[in-house]
């Protein structure tokens, strides 16, 4: 990998309604579905190790996220991003909805023919 970061990669089955939910909040978020993936596992361990910390009489602070490092390209993204918000090249969040429920039905029409 270009970030020198060694991973591993995770097969996980999920029902429908499950994965449909996954899909509808990766698309609200704007992520990648593995990083919603690793945000809800980091969380369920941390939650996980205060209770068993808890109930040994040990609390342990939540995981930061802060000293993960971003690669060159997802520091050009923000570059890009902040450039375009000081220009005022964004949507508001309602503007983003209404795009978005335009874009879902053209999509929904066309699975239909």
């Amino acid at each position: 990998m270009a970030s020198g970061k060694q991973t591993h990669v995770v097969a996980v089955s999920l029902p429908k309604e499950l994965f449909r939910d996954l899909e509808e909040l990766r698309l609200r978020r704007f992520q990648k579905r593995s990083e919603i993936v690793k945000e809800a596992i980091r969380e369920y361990l941390a939650m996980y190790r205060a209770a068993d910390g808890a109930a040994a009489g040990v609390r342990e602070a939540p995981a930061s996220h802060e000293d993960e490092t971003l690669t060159d390209r997802e520091k050009a993204a923000f570059a890009r991003g902040e450039a375009e918000y000081r220009r005022g090249e964004y949507l508001t969040l309602e503007e983003l909805r209404a795009h978005l429920r335009k874009r879902r039905k053209r999509h929904v029409a066309r699975r239909r023919r």
